[in-house]
């Protein structure tokens, strides 16, 4: 089964929580749905066959991880009475129960989450997080989530580790935790929204081929590769962007304590180590080992 339509449309004219640094990801992905060879951005470039491989693994995934479920195991691993939740790669709405091919699900997130909070053994739960972000879908609800259980919600303790970054959707994931460490080299906000439209109508016409788009509803179809974007497409997919942007800056205002104009004003920058605490973006800058130190001083009070 060839799943690269549906790959292609989860990253076309879509509002991505995505970092600038992954958008080669999305430029390659059009390149392998239209069938153009031989272009790599940043070694990240994948074919239909790559694509279509990690959907098939990842519907594999998720299939193991309900048979897990059923069977009554543990959705999360734990250490020391710390329930640990990986957030890893791209992020997508649904990708099974753990970190798989490069993507980390926000279903698989939820699930963890909430076993960890119901856990009478669980005494705090711990995001690894090392992710650049991605889909808008099903994020600011987990983040809703994570926020109404941590313990100054009257839930369990909660942290964030970066192992190294957490930007964009993975940032807001981690401003939803009680404590947000960053090691000094790590990084973390890009409090933004990206998405990107190709125009392949040029290049058809170059070619010979000549795609009539028949409509019921002026608008309907507009954001397609096909023809030009008009202005008023553009306006709308800007309108989207800047309506999830806003969400994006009420929510890490509210999880971190730091006013919204603060947030605003970074025009979606990500900082490092120090510059990321001096901002408001995190809690503490330190390695993960201080990090995991401290959380068990926390539950052994």
């Amino acid at each position: 089964m060839n799943h690269v339509p549906f790959s292609a449309q989860r990253l076309f004219n879509t509002p991505l929580c995505l970092h600038p640094a992954r958008a080669p990801m999305i430029v390659s992905a059009v390149h392998a749905h239209y069938g153009l060879s031989g272009v790599s951005m940043d070694g990240l470039s994948l074919n239909a066959r790559q694509m279509d491989a990690l959907a098939e693994t990842g519907r594999r995934e998720a299939q193991v991880n309900r048979s897990h479920r059923a069977n009554g195991r543990k959705v999360f691993s734990e250490e020391d009475g710390v329930a640990i939740i990986p957030v890893e790669g791209v992020l997508v709405s649904r990708n099974g129960l753990d970190p798989y091919s490069g993507m980390t699900g926000y279903d698989g997130i939820e699930q963890k989450l909430i076993a960890a909070e119901a856990d009478p053994q669980i005494k705090a739960k711990c995001f690894l997080i090392d992710s650049g972000g991605g889909d808008v879908t099903q994020l600011f609800d987990l983040v809703d989530l994570i926020w109404a259980m941590n313990k100054k919600n009257g839930g369990k303790l909660t942290y964030a580790i970066l192992s190294d970054h957490a930007y964009s959707a993975a940032y807001a994931i981690a401003s939803a935790c009680d404590k947000v460490w960053v090691p000094r080299t790590g990084g973390a906000g890009s409090v933004g929204v990206i998405t990107m439209h190709a125009d392949f109508s040029q290049k058809n016409e170059e070619e010979g081929v000549k795609v009539t788009i028949i409509r019921a509803g002026k608008n309907k179809f507009r954001s397609h590769p096909y023809e030009p974007l008009e202005e008023e497409a553009l306006a709308h997919i800007q309108g989207q962007c800047d309506e999830i942007r806003d969400i994006f800056i009420e929510t890490v205002a509210r999880n971190m304590g730091i006013s919204k104009k603060t947030v605003r004003d970074t025009e979606a920058l990500d900082y490092m180590g120090n510059h990321a605490k001096a901002i408001g973006f995190v809690n503490e800058v330190g390695s993960a080992h201080q990090a995991w130190h401290k959380l068990q001083q926390a539950i052994s009070r």
